[in-house]
This record gives C-alpha cells, structure tokens and sequence, in this order.
C-alpha cells in the first residue's frame, strides 16, 4: 500500500512539472500578454476561455485542455 502512495505521489510531480513547461512554451511563443493571446486563440477554435484562465493555464493551477494544446501545435505549424 505505501507503493503505490508514492507512485501517485510521483504521478502528481509529473503532471505538475508538466502544466509549468506548457506555461513555458506559451511565454516562448507570446512574451507580450500570453494569457491574452492564449485566451483568444482558444475561442478562436470554439472554446470559451478568459484571461484570467489562461493564466490558471500557464501558472499550473489548472489542467490543460485539449484546446490548449491544439493552440499550440497550430501556432508550431504555422
């Protein structure tokens, strides 16, 4: 039982370490006003999203949405 405890303690970091690399790349791709570009975009594709969540987006403070990652690769395809 301990195991598996530190597993999903493990399997928390990792999620976490990763929702910051996103905020990361959103900073790479839009230095001025990242919260507002990525906001945008993902309304752009259907979503509905403010600023003050694109923040939560690229802070690590809430889990990324498929939208979130489908800005991104669109913006690393254009």
């Amino acid at each position: 039982m301990g195991e598996s405890l530190s597993r999903r303690a493990f399997a928390s970091k990792d999620s976490k370490e990763q929702r910051r690399r996103f905020g990361t790349i959103v900073l790479a791709l839009w230095p001025d006003k990242p919260a507002l570009v990525l906001s945008q975009r993902i309304n752009d594709l259907g979503g509905r999203s403010t600023e003050r969540a694109a923040n939560f987006y690229i802070n690590g403070k809430r889990k990324i949405s498929a939208r979130c990652i489908q800005v991104i690769v669109n913006e690393m395809l254009e």
